[in-house]
């Protein structure tokens, strides 16, 4: 699993993925939600959530689905678009379809983008933005 993560934002940094948008794979810092996800079945699932990160103070959780973002479908995205899509400046917004569990509606949460940063066992969310 961690591979297979590890290679896709490999060839993302690399522009190798057609048609996305090129991106650093683990930055020092980056502002986004404070997900690590894997694209499977036509939606984004999150595989861990950062302690203290905008997505687990806005209840995500292991095995939630990232249907939408910005109420555009994930089915088709790579998994370079999708953290492509999650990133942006922080204190901007971005807004999340989820299926949280098989047969029940989709929630929609709006996150605020933070500052993450690299440090010891993995990023880190940073306070006060």
């Amino acid at each position: 699993m961690a591979g297979a993560l590890l290679a896709a934002f490999a060839a993302a940094a690399a522009g190798a993925c057609s048609g996305t948008t090129k991106l650093q794979a683990f930055p020092e810092k980056y502002a986004g939600v404070g997900l690590e996800l894997a694209v499977r079945g036509g939606a984004a699932e999150v595989v861990s959530v950062i302690a203290g990160g905008p997505a687990e103070e806005a209840g995500l959780r292991q095995g939630d689905r990232i249907v939408k973002i910005d109420g555009e479908p994930v089915a088709g995205l790579t998994l370079a678009d999708v953290v492509a899509k999650l990133r942006g400046p922080a204190g901007s917004q971005v807004m999340l379809s989820l299926r949280q569990e098989a047969g029940k509606s989709d929630t929609v949460v709006v996150i605020n983008r933070r500052s993450l940063a690299k440090g010891q066992g993995g990023y880190k969310a940073e306070k006060g933005e």
